[in-house]
């Protein structure tokens, strides 16, 4: 199995003392609506049982070092909690620390550093959402290791934010909460106005939803998904003059049921599955209130972004 492939990586590089955890993020593939989800429409996710495994450790001191068996030739890279500045290479390694730096910012300090290794196998540039993926498990792994009180709904709003504001790309909610929030053998009816959704049961009998790799490589941040995207809420603007269109900006939450995670968590002895789309179920959990974050001031975001980010698994997101 692959966690267990990650988990002997991790004690190659890193060691096998302490406690060591594995987790799994999915990938996501939208079913109906592009370029609805960041100005308040509907979307129809789901996630795969494809994804990013990571396996972590904390340190007793305030060092990161990550390592990606996608990019074994890298080697160990290593930064600090003291710096959180974007990569000016567009490493991989932006994505984690992004979600950190975003955790620290909503003051969940992280007092010790950590190591972590990593392996993604979502195909390169497929626009499965390798980014999400990655940022989703790491804001899973910091729930569990420094035992944050968030819910997987907080972690698709901090993962957004970090995509936002520490990588450069105005990307919606779609994949991360797709990701986070991802149930069995379902897709989620989400309405992006007001984060309101609903499991749709997608078991189809003497059918298959078939997801191919084309082979054409997809950007969110190197691409102009950023252009595309001024230009739809232009357009939404433009209709909201005839059209009676709402789009708050920080919609209270509506939640029509307990969610399964999309998450895969073991320890370095256990032997459960994972919990994404075509998966055993790791447990239900109950959401409470929804965590919106702050918006950053420019002042606030950190120097030298850059826009030709990869994802762990290669795929620029």
């Amino acid at each position: 199995m692959i966690q267990n492939d990650v988990l002997a990586k991790f004690k190659e590089i890193f060691g096998d003392e302490g406690d060591i955890r594995v987790y799994f993020a999915p990938g996501r593939v939208n079913l109906i609506g592009e370029h609805t989800d960041y100005n308040g429409g509907h979307v129809f996710p789901c996630a795969l049982t494809i994804g990013t495994y990571m396996a972590a450790r904390k340190r007793t001191d305030r060092k990161l070092r990550f390592y990606s068996m996608n990019f074994d030739e890298l080697g160990v890279i290593e930064s600090s909690l003291d710096a959180f500045t974007p990569d000016p290479d567009g490493l991989w390694t932006n994505y984690p620390m992004g979600v950190m730096w975003a955790f620290e910012g909503r003051g969940m300090k992280l007092e010790t550093g950590l190591d972590i290794a990593l392996f993604g196998n979502i195909p390169n540039g497929s626009g499965l959402s390798s980014s999400a993926s990655l940022e989703v498990v790491t804001g899973y792994m910091l729930k569990d290791l420094y035992g944050f009180d968030v819910t997987n709904q907080d972690l698709a709003l901090i993962g957004q934010y970090s995509e936002n504001n520490y990588n450069g790309c105005n990307c919606g909610i779609m994949d991360q909460f797709a990701s986070a929030m991802g149930k069995k053998d379902n897709a989620i009816f989400l309405d992006t106005s007001d984060l309101s959704f609903e499991y749709a049961p997608i078991v189809l009998d003497g059918a298959k939803i078939v997801v191919t790799n084309s082979m054409v490589k997809h950007s969110l941040v190197t691409s102009a998904y950023n252009d595309r995207r001024n230009e739809s809420a232009q357009a939404l603007k433009d209709l909201q003059t005839v059209v009676d269109i709402v789009h708050p900006p920080n919609p209270p939450p509506v939640i029509r049921e307990p969610i399964t995670p999309g998450i895969f968590h073991a320890s370095s002895t256990s032997t459960s599955t994972s919990a994404t789309t075509g998966h055993s179920c790791a447990g239900k959990i109950t959401v409470p209130d929804i965590f919106i974050p702050p918006l950053i001031s420019s002042s606030e975001r950190p120097s030298h972004i850059r826009h030709s980010h990869r994802s762990a698994n290669g795929s620029p997101c």
